[in-house]
């Protein structure tokens, strides 16, 4: 309430039977001079991020049961673990793939350079040329975007996606 209505009378509130019994209201002062306690509340608030509970709740569970604190850290000791193993895993997955990448890719252009050297053997300068300049403009390009795409890669690991 705002402090300039503190003190004065609140009206009566009617409130329905909830027995269903007829008209009869309830809740109502018998007089409008009666006073009304006025009862103010707080509501508090409090936020926590990371992988345990705050103090303040790690002392409640610990008055709940002594052993808990020690059973919550264990389990956030466990889950760190887990999640750590995990990322190195497809950390390997994502190093065997580029690994794969670069061998199948390799392989490509040294066929399509060496089709392009058998054709320019054969007389074709021109087919050659589109063939290995092809081939060369194309691996370029990938090398260049792959550093390009590589260099926004690390920024995004910063990224704060588990807490720790």
């Amino acid at each position: 309430m705002d402090d300039q209505n503190r003190g004065q009378a609140v009206p009566p509130v009617a409130v329905a039977d909830p027995t269903g019994g007829g008209d009869s209201l309830t809740g109502l002062p018998q007089s409008h001079d009666e006073s009304l306690e006025q009862v103010e509340m707080q509501l508090v608030s409090y936020r926590h991020d990371g992988p345990l509970p705050a103090p303040q709740v790690m002392a409640g569970y610990q008055r709940v049961n002594p052993a808990f604190p020690e059973r919550i850290m264990r389990m956030a000791e466990r889950e760190m673990e887990h999640r750590h193993s995990r990322e190195l895993r497809e950390l390997g997955i994502i190093d065997g793939r580029l690994w794969r990448g670069q061998v199948l890719g390799g392989a490509c252009a040294l066929g399509a350079l060496a089709v392009a050297a058998y054709a320019l053997f054969l007389g074709h300068p021109a087919t050659a040329a589109i063939i290995g300049g092809t081939t060369v403009v194309g691996l370029a390009t990938v090398f260049v975007i792959g550093r390009r795409s590589g260099a926004a890669k690390p920024s995004e690991a910063e990224a704060p996606d588990d807490q720790q």
